[in-house]
């Protein structure tokens, strides 16, 4: 999970803990006695459904990774103490999901995985000297990971975008900054030339930094 994203989530659902612990704390009897009787205790009603629905917005602003959080927290309650704690042992567990960066979705891991193993073959292929091809693998990874970053951003050009497409879409969008945009830019004209062959000059050295360039940038890029 991105770093800035993933403290942003911390941060928030740290702030409905607290909400949640005041809401806990307002609990009373409805029997009128001195002593509260957990088994009929209600809380505030207007804390608690403030909190609720606090919750349920901030699962939805996850997303779909967050779906069983979703429906808890969508869920219709009256304010009995004990909904509110068990609605509090939900949110601590979305929190160390949060934490353990178990939001992370599974086709995300698919990706990263399928990615990394493309980029490992293209290191073999350097190792045997198959260059041009090695700088190819890397393009085809790097294309597919603007691709993807285009999706999860709404910003995917119509028809069949080029490299260049995507990178200028991220970029307009505000998903990359320039300097991210014009590493983009010189990483696909390498990527090119060895899809297309047409700078034979194009040395091992570069095109192993090509491919580098080309996982560095996945790892400072990741998919949101």
């Amino acid at each position: 999970m991105n770093p800035t994203v993933k403290a942003r989530l911390s941060a928030h659902v740290q702030k409905l803990l607290g909400e949640g612990r005041a809401v806990l704390a307002s609990k009373f009897s409805t029997s009128g006695g001195n002593v509260i009787d957990l088994r009929g205790a209600r809380v505030d009603s207007q804390v608690f459904h403030k909190w609720l629905t606090g919750c349920h917005n901030f699962a939805v602003q996850i997303g779909q990774p967050a779906r069983i959080w979703i429906d808890a927290f969508g869920e219709v309650n009256q304010n009995y103490f004990g909904a509110a704690k068990r609605f509090f042992g939900k949110l601590e567990a979305l929190k160390e999901a949060i934490d353990d960066d178990l939001l992370v979705k599974v086709d995300d891991l698919v990706f990263a995985d399928a990615f990394g193993s493309l980029l490992e073959q293209a290191n073999e292929l350097l190792e045997k000297q198959f260059t041009l091809a090695a700088g190819v693998l890397g393009r085809a990874v790097l294309e597919e990971h603007l691709r993807k970053l285009c999706e999860r951003h709404a910003c995917l050009p119509p028809d069949r975008p080029t490299i260049n497409d995507l990178n200028q879409a991220l970029y307009k969008g505000g998903h990359l900054l320039k300097p991210a945009m014009q590493h983009v830019t010189a990483m696909a004209s390498a990527g090119n030339h060895c899809a297309h062959n047409n700078q034979p000059e194009l040395s091992a050295a570069e095109v192993r930094k090509f491919v580098d360039d080309v996982q560095q940038f996945l790892v400072m890029n990741p998919l949101p």
